[in-house]
């Protein structure tokens, strides 16, 4: 029998040796394809955790939004209930509040607004016609007055309404020496009406 070759001995070594280091890189190959399934595995069971805890938040959270709307709802409803009351505790001779605030949409807080801005912008008008009749700026007497007509009868203010449109009718014709007559009924229904919108807000914020 013919002995084997040196050559056929490395050989035969070298294929030992490269199968065992493909069996490393196998071994190696598996336990990262299983780390990889567990990282995998661990991740959907994450997710679906942190999917089901949002779930949950938001359903909470919704529930919240709903409560408090109902609260809020409820609590604006109290104070229409208790202004109505009020309203009927305090005697307003010049103001309707009940028309003044149909005329806002039914919208208390903007027919408030809308007084707080006839007081800053109306209260010293007295001085501002006695102003222009006594300079001759009619004109200007007029615009004034169209501009307290409209606003007065958007709050609810009636007879300053009248007394202002009088005022408005005197200044259209020709002949304009009873301003003074107007005026002063103008200014005795303004300051009551000043004193209406005061007396109707302490009501409302006592």
């Amino acid at each position: 029998m013919k002995p084997k070759s040196k050559k056929t001995i490395l050989s035969s070594e070298n294929l030992e040796k490269e199968l065992e280091e493909l069996k490393a890189i196998e071994k190696k190959l598996k336990r990262e394809i299983e780390l990889k399934d567990k990282e995998l595995k661990d991740f959907k069971i994450k997710r679906d955790k942190d999917i089901k805890e949002l779930e949950a938040e938001l359903d909470s959270l919704n529930s919240s939004i709903e409560k408090t709307k109902a609260e809020l709802d409820e609590c604006k409803n109290a104070q229409k209930n208790s202004t109505k009351e009020s309203n009927k505790e305090i005697a307003l001779d010049e103001l309707d509040i009940k028309d003044g605030i149909s005329k806002s949409g039914d919208d208390e807080e903007l027919y408030i607004s809308m007084l707080d801005d006839f007081v800053d912008s109306y209260a010293e008008s007295s001085k501002e016609f006695t102003k222009f009749c006594e300079n001759k700026e009619f004109a200007k007497a007029k615009e004034l007055a169209q501009e307290i007509k409209d606003f007065s009868l958007h709050i609810g203010a009636n007879n300053l309404y009248s007394s202002v449109a009088s005022i408005e009718e005197e200044f259209e014709k020709n002949d304009k020496n009873n301003w003074q007559k107007y005026l002063e009924i103008y200014t005795k229904d303004l300051t009551k009406l000043l004193d209406n919108i005061k007396s109707y807000k302490e009501s409302i914020y006592k």
